[in-house]
């Protein structure tokens, strides 16, 4: 039986769910491999809710300047291996919209899932 997840902080990301207490990513009810580079990424992505996010603004957020990887290629290879993970190929994307001035958008549908309640809570409980 696949794990539920039971985080309070889960955000409905078009078909996927993302808790951003345990940092995974899920889809019907299966956890989606995601290393951490790209789950940040993701989370920047969902924190501007469909706004533009730049390059440069993801290379300050989390390439610090006296890191040792390059951050170009890495922000190249961490946004690859997000569409990878969404299964966001092809011409037209589904989640993630690369701009050509250098820029992404998520373009899902973004919805914060209530707290879920632990059996045995009162909005379980019939009156």
């Amino acid at each position: 039986m696949p794990k539920r997840l039971n985080s309070s902080r889960v955000i409905l990301a078009g078909a996927f769910e993302v808790d951003l207490g345990s940092r995974e990513l899920w889809r019907d009810g299966h956890q989606i491999s995601l290393e951490e580079r790209p789950f940040e990424v993701l989370v920047l992505l969902l924190e501007r809710n469909g706004k533009v996010v730049t390059r440069q603004e993801i290379r300050e957020k989390l390439w610090p300047p006296d890191s040792s990887a390059d951050p170009e290629r890495s922000l190249d290879l961490a946004v690859r291996r997000l569409k990878l993970a969404l299964r966001d190929t092809g011409e037209k994307p589904g989640y993630i919209e690369i701009l050509p001035d250098g820029g992404y958008r998520f373009v899902a549908k973004i919805s914060k899932l209530p707290p879920r309640q632990p059996p045995g809570s009162p909005s379980f409980m019939i009156a």
